[in-house]
């Protein structure tokens, strides 16, 4: 990327997958966020096709949110698995007390071996002020005209880095500082490593410690960390920040794909992260969050199955790990949404693709959808009207789609469904399963019908003899006439053998 340190070029960043593609890579690991865009004006999706081609797994960041609109689902071309961010049950606990004995539980990484808290000291919240953003934001001039001295200072994030914040409370005077999360972040923490005591709040706690703030004389508060604990829940969740669906430009496959661990992750760094306890230098580690983190997870995980499984396409790899998600939390309820206000909402199929990674079922999945490249080929002849030279754009090479035919989207052999309907209206798709399990294997299938619409699955049972034995099913769909028009409907499709050992799910999702 030369000398930038924001972001590489299009370029550099399609200059360095053509490197590694010639390289002869196995996997592409792509932490790279961006905006939505047609497939053939993005350089992922063009490397990523020719790597498919040539047997290159390419896992691809969802994409981010940085403001108060969720983030829109990226590099979301069918042949990449688009992987969204998911929490764990892991957190380096911090605790704010305040004054008037209310508790609330954030997230810090700030070494206990520098201090085990500020103890009970004056809080200053500068939005108190006036609510403007160097006020809320703590700013480059928002704590002019205050008195922060030995005070834990009350922020709300964004506008400027977290750190920057630290610098400027610490120069102050303060002793201590509570981030405050935003709405669009929900009630996702992220633990970071400041040069003084921190604390990361859910939004909804960050609302109460405001209230108390505004509404008191002289409020006081405590920072204490308790360290790394284990067992939170729920979890796993989506991440507040994890990207969202429908994509735009991919004629409505369902992404993101799925969800892997993606906040506060503990990864090697490039430089000092935070105040050191021995006065070294040599912490190159960093708590990271977001899809960049989940991405290589995903890819760490597709290079383990390829190496148990070298005779699997890329779409076998990919097919394995989204048909053996989990769907259900540690708990046994449907995965939740940090971003929901009381973290109530069950995720969305367009935030959770097929659900939560779970690598050792993706070992043995017991059946996969395989798509061959030229049947990406023939869905880009579909979802661009057979234009031969946009085509050959994305495939850089040429096609005639006269020649080669062309599909709906719909009709690619996807581990997901996903269709358009209107009132009392049907579609018909079709499916080809691999038998990778046992070789004299027997599946029948279970629905959980999205509402108002009926799913019939025919033939009703699907024989196998073979390992890498084919068999093609048809799913109809049909929107009855009481629902009413709008929105979307979600359910799933399962084919269970008959002995019990394999569930392989698709997820459906219905838009009307």
């Amino acid at each position: 990327c030369g000398s930038s340190t924001v972001q590489c070029s299009a370029f550099s960043e399609a200059r360095g997958l053509d490197l590694a593609i010639a390289d002869g890579v196995d996997v592409l690991s792509l932490s790279i966020d961006s905006y939505q865009e047609p497939l053939y004006k993005s350089n992922i999706a063009k490397a990523s096709f020719v790597a498919m081609e040539k047997g290159i797994f390419t896992s691809a960041c969802a994409g981010n949110a940085m403001g108060n609109v969720r983030k829109e689902v990226v590099n979301d071309a069918p042949w990449i698995l688009t992987v969204g961010a998911s929490t764990t049950d892991r957190r380096e606990r911090a605790v704010v007390r305040l004054g008037n004995g209310m508790e609330f539980y954030g997230e810090s990484a700030y070494p206990l071996e520098m201090s085990n808290g500020t103890g009970t000291v004056p809080l200053v919240y500068p939005g108190k002020v006036d609510s403007t953003p160097a006020r809320l934001g703590c700013k480059k001039g928002g704590l002019d005209g205050l008195d922060v001295t030995g005070k834990i200072v009350v922020c709300g994030v964004g506008e400027t880095e977290e750190r920057e914040k630290a610098e400027i409370v610490k120069k102050a005077g303060g002793v201590g500082i509570i981030l405050l999360g935003q709405q669009w972040n929900g009630q996702t923490t992220y633990a970071e490593s400041l040069e003084l005591p921190s604390v990361w709040m859910g939004n909804l706690d960050a609302v109460a410690i405001v209230n108390y703030a505004l509404n008191t004389d002289d409020p006081t508060g405590e920072i204490a960390f308790k360290g790394t604990q284990f067992g939170y829940r729920p979890a796993p969740a989506v991440a507040g920040l994890s990207a969202t669906g429908p994509s735009k430009y991919n004629g409505g496959i369902l992404k993101p794909d799925i969800l892997g661990p993606g906040i506060n992750i503990l990864a090697a760094w490039h430089k000092q992260v935070g105040p050191s306890p021995t006065g070294s230098d040599d912490q190159a580690f960093n708590f990271g969050s977001g899809c960049s983190m989940a991405t290589p997870h995903l890819a760490g995980i597709a290079a383990l199955l390829m190496s148990a499984h070298r005779d699997w396409s890329v779409a076998m790899i990919k097919s394995a790990i989204m048909t053996t998600a989990l769907t259900k939390d540690k708990d046994g309820s449907p995965i939740m949404d940090e971003r929901s206000e009381d973290m109530t909402r069950p995720a969305s199929l367009l935030t959770t693709g097929a659900g939560q990674v779970n690598p050792s079922a993706a070992y043995d999945p017991g059946l996969v959808y395989d798509i061959q490249p030229d049947d990406y080929v023939r869905y880009l002849c579909g979802l661009y009207r057979n234009n031969d030279l946009t085509v050959s754009g994305i495939a850089r090479r040429k096609v005639s789609c006269s020649v080669i035919g062309g599909i709906a989207a719909e009709d690619l052999n996807y581990p997901s469904i996903s269709v358009k309907l209107s009132l009392g209206s049907e579609k018909n798709i079709s499916r080809t399963a691999t038998n990778v399990g046992d070789a004299a294997s027997t599946y029948t299938p279970e629905v959980i019908e999205p509402e108002g619409v009926s799913v019939e699955v025919n033939p009703g049972t699907l024989e196998f003899a073979a390992v890498m034995e084919k068999k093609s099913f048809n799913v109809t769909l049909k929107a009855k006439s009481k629902l009413r028009g709008g929105g979307r409907r979600e359910g799933y499709l399962y084919w269970k053998s008959t002995d019990g050992k394999y569930r392989v799910g698709s997820p459906i999702l219905v838009q009307f």
